[in-house]
């Protein structure tokens, strides 16, 4: 993990693109939504390597599978989470008597 931060703490000069986990939370939240599904890849590889070198199937399923799948069900959620709320109405409500 500590070579993917460093990965997003690389800023090319002029370019948008890139960004630091500082301000992924805040001013792009889906490119961290992104980041763990492509993260997420990873997990999913070390589940495949720990069978195809018969390995535990519960560790595999155990650790790694339920791994992948949590990060990937977080980007999806975080990626969700993008959209714009509604502004409150400019006039209140009459209220009754």
């Amino acid at each position: 993990m500590a070579g993917l931060y460093t990965a997003l703490r690389i800023r090319a000069t002029g370019s948008k693109a890139c960004f630091s986990p500082a301000d992924s939370g805040t001013r792009y939240p889906a490119r961290l939504g992104w980041v763990l599904l492509v993260e997420a890849l990873a997990a999913y590889g070390d589940m495949a390597t720990v069978l195809a070198h018969h390995g535990s199937l519960a560790t595999a399923l155990g650790v790694h599978g339920l791994t992948a799948t949590l990060m990937v069900v977080n980007g999806l959620l975080i990626m969700h989470e993008t959209r714009k709320v509604a502004a409150a109405p400019a006039t209140p409500a009459p209220q009754p008597a």
